[in-house]
């Protein structure tokens, strides 16, 4: 079963860039960075955790990886994220799958998609 990080709280150096992983509902996989390039979040959150979350993170630039069964999905959040005042970018999968270190075809994680995210910005 996957872990979850029970911390409701940004860290004191805020993510600047994160990946959202939505292909392992319920839970989405987060995985983000601050402008030094450290680690600022890594964590498993619900859909009500996620807004919460993201309500308390100041302004950031997120990434969300798009396929075919999850693309309603993906523009959902987009739209509810832009309401937060942050950035969204949706990315194709075959472009994320080109940072990712898992090289299966179906598998790809928030690191992937946070590092993806960053190359657009």
């Amino acid at each position: 079963m996957l872990s979850r990080n029970k911390s409701q709280d940004p860290p004191t150096l805020g993510a600047t860039t994160v990946g959202i992983d939505i292909s392992r509902l319920p839970l989405f996989q987060i995985y983000g960075k601050n402008e030094h390039g450290q680690v600022a979040v890594q964590a498993y959150f619900s859909r009500g955790e996620l807004v919460d979350y993201f309500e308390k993170l100041p302004h950031c630039v997120v990434g969300i990886a798009v396929d075919e069964k999850y693309a309603s999905t993906a523009r959902y959040w987009k739209k509810k994220l832009e309401e937060l005042n942050h950035s969204v970018t949706l990315m194709a999968m075959e472009f994320v799958r080109t940072h990712s270190q898992i090289q299966e075809d179906v598998d790809v994680d928030a690191k992937a998609i946070c590092k993806a995210v960053q190359r657009t910005v």
